[in-house]
């Protein structure tokens, strides 16, 4: 059984370091490392989820047609960082696992040059995908040199001097929100903030947090951009912080939530980690940084947005007491879910939010196009994947507690769904194995929705998505026959 986690937001320089300007501040350090630049160069022409879609579309204006460029993409590409490292006493819902790829992006912020990374990263990847990420970084330096790095210094050194009065600032934000999230943050770690530039005046970017580290992108081309970098800034840091806290808190706050009475303790858990990021550091930072209260939109998703706003007063609550969320402050944050989405529980793309997906496709190519396509109709925060479906592995999954289910099945269907039925109670007995059909049911036993898409190819993916994101709302036991 193969497992992936899709898992999907400064300078002077020296001859002797590609460092440049280390804050005076000892938590906090602004960074720009060149390493790093190359390996999220790579990343972004990948076409990644977590890329910034600004400089996605920057690269494929500017080296789309350039065939040497695309050989070292295609060469990056087959590389496989599929592997994880699962720390298994940690709850599942709070992402108990972590990536070779997450090492490898902690490691290029730390390292002097591309043969310093090679060393750091020595054992993460087996030594033929070593050496290729060694090579490919290596050859595409001179391209990421001409179109980026060679004619942003100046840009860069901007936006430095721009963030720098802040860091004191930031810091003391950082522990009182470390306070408020129960995390004891040891302050000989640095929380680094590694910024890479967009050569661009308007466009998407995106902040990745890796272990102590946060990957930011800016838009270089805009002068003010650093003021949104702020709310980035904290917005991220506070997914570091809910990440590290202790497993004794994790398991607490994972009791809280799953032994909740209410309806919409699970969707507000799955929904906990970005609503708290967003009402801190969008709300609650913006108004201490600024003197005031944001009065723009502060997350592009309804959900997280609206979730943001009523835990808004909660949050400052706690913040301005001192007070470490509690059971208290759980159960508050269960009712304000509620009360702001009262239908949530029935619309899919809010059940997909958190989802299992489960699979037949083996081969590298299929699960990506399989995670790929379910990624381009609906926003997941999280999700896991499991293949082969009839896989005793897989088959362990089926029983989790509270999650929602989704299988694609889009080979060997008629053995997969009997698969099915032996093992869910509430389902249909008489699925039709040749059709194209959406179907849904309500586990009992583990308390969670289960979706299964039919399709009699893999070709028909996309169009079975597209219908089944039409849908909206869940209709328990009715079954979606589609047509061509």
């Amino acid at each position: 059984m193969k497992k992936l986690k899709f898992l999907l937001l400064f300078v002077s320089i020296s001859c002797s370091s590609i460092f440049l300007n280390a804050q005076k501040t000892k938590l906090i350090k602004f960074e720009t490392n060149k390493v790093l630049c190359l390996f999220n160069f790579l990343e972004t022409a990948k076409h990644v989820p977590s890329a910034a879609p600004a400089l996605i579309d920057y690269i494929e204006e500017n080296l789309g047609n350039d065939a040497a460029f695309n050989a070292i993409v295609k060469r990056y590409t087959a590389i496989n960082f599929n592997y994880e490292l699962k720390r298994e006493e940690y709850p599942f819902s709070r992402h108990n696992s972590t990536t070779a790829k997450d090492f490898i992006w902690v490691a290029s912020s730390n390292s002097l040059n591309i043969n310093d990374f090679s060393s750091r990263i020595i054992g993460v990847l087996p030594n033929q995908a070593h050496g290729e990420l060694i090579a490919t970084m290596k050859a595409v330096e001179p391209f990421y040199d001409n179109l980026i790095w060679n004619n942003q210094q100046k840009n860069i050194t901007r936006i430095e001097n721009q963030l720098l009065p802040y860091g004191d600032k930031i810091e003391e934000l950082f522990l009182k929100i470390s306070k408020f999230y129960g995390t004891e943050w040891n302050t000989e770690i640095p929380f680094k903030v590694m910024l890479y530039p967009i050569p661009l005046e308007r466009g998407g970017t995106t902040a990745i947090p890796k272990g102590n580290t946060l990957i930011c992108s800016f838009l270089s081309e805009r002068e003010d951009d650093y003021i949104g970098r702020l709310g980035v800034i904290i917005h991220e840091m506070c997914h570091i912080i809910f990440g590290e806290q202790s497993l004794e808190l994790q398991l607490e706050i994972d009791e809280w939530f799953t032994s909740s009475d209410s309806d919409y303790a699970k969707l507000s858990y799955s929904y906990i980690d970005e609503g708290l990021a967003t009402a801190i550091g969008n709300g609650w930072a913006y108004q201490q940084i600024h003197g005031e209260i944001d009065t723009a939109e502060w997350y592009n998703n309804k959900y997280i947005n609206g979730y943001a706003h009523s835990l808004f007063d909660l949050v400052s609550e706690y913040l301005a007491k001192g007070k470490t969320m509690d059971k208290d402050f759980a159960n508050n944050a269960i009712t304000l879910f509620g009360k702001t989405f009262p239908k949530a529980n029935a619309e899919i793309s809010t059940l997909l939010n958190e989802v299992q997906i489960f699979a037949n496709s083996e081969t590298k190519e299929g699960v990506d196009n399989v995670f790929g396509a379910i990624g381009n109709h609906f926003q997941l925060r999280s999700a896991w994947l499991s293949t082969p479906i009839s896989d005793e592995k897989s088959i362990a999954n089926f029983n989790k507690k509270q999650t929602t289910k989704l299988f694609v099945i889009e080979k060997n269907n008629a053995l997969t769904l009997k698969t099915l039925e032996e093992h869910f109670q509430n389902i249909s007995k008489s699925l039709p194995s040749d059709s194209n059909f959406i179907y849904c049911f309500k586990e009992k036993s583990s308390a969670s929705n289960v979706f299964i898409l039919n399709l009699k190819s893999i070709e028909d993916l996309d169009s079975t998505l597209s219908a089944f994101s039409k849908m909206e709302f869940v209709e328990y036991d009715k079954l979606v026959i589609l047509k061509k």
